[in-house]
């Protein structure tokens, strides 16, 4: 995910080198983090270029804020 954040665009073949998959593996694991709609796609020449999807990210992190802030609230502190 931290190279595909680090990238304006990410091929398959890019991504299964640098995690270390074959491409088809590499693609079935695209597919179903594709899913949880973390990545984005673009089609371009041809070709299938993956970005991350910082609206999603930028929910995930307001609802684990909450969630924490949440929690800290019911813990009593402990001294």
């Amino acid at each position: 995910m931290d190279y595909v954040a680090k990238s304006p665009g990410c091929l398959v073949k890019d991504i299964a080198e640098r995690i270390k998959l074959t491409q088809p593996t590499t693609s079935q694991h695209l597919q179903v983090i594709q899913r949880f709609r973390v990545l984005d796609t673009k089609f371009t020449g041809g070709m299938m270029y993956y970005t991350l999807n910082i609206s999603t990210f930028s929910m995930m992190k307001e609802r684990l804020t909450e969630y924490f802030e949440n929690v800290e609230k019911k813990v009593p502190n402990v001294d």
